[in-house]
Formats: structure tokens, C-alpha cells, sequence
């Protein structure tokens, strides 16, 4: 959120403030901010993944061969 607008800040406000006081921010981030939430998640699990050996990757490559020899 530190690379936001003056104006997608004001957006962002207004969108929290409907929500109730224990609500997760996340609730109001807009599709751009919630996609770019999203990658972030999805690099940094691939990352630790492959730094651990990359198991998730072999699984996925293992199924992707059962798929396609059926």
C-alpha cells in the first residue's frame, strides 16, 4: 500500500470505513491490490519451496505426468 495515490488512499478509506471496527483491512483493498496480495502470497511459497528442494514443484510435475499418459 506504500505505492498508493493520494486519491486510492481517500478510495481505500472509504471502503474500510464500511466495514465493522474487528474487520480485516484486506476487506477493503481493491481487485489490483488484492491480485497483487495474491502474487505476492503465491511468489514467496514458490520461493521457499524451491529453496527447500522444491517438493511442491516434483508433486505438481508428477501429477502433470499422470494427467497427460491418461
Amino acid at each position: 500500500m506504500d505505492d498508493m495515490t493520494k486519491e486510492e488512499i481517500e478510495e481505500f478509506q472509504e471502503r474500510l470505513s464500511k466495514f465493522h471496527a474487528g474487520a480485516p483491512e484486506t476487506l477493503a483493498y481493491s481487485t489490483k491490490q488484492r491480485l497483487r496480495l495474491l502474487a505476492n502470497l503465491m511468489y514467496d511459497r514458490a520461493m521457499e519451496d524451491w529453496n527447500n528442494g522444491a517438493p511442491i514443484f516434483r508433486k505438481i510435475e508428477q501429477e502433470n505426468a499422470e494427467v497427460k499418459d491418461n
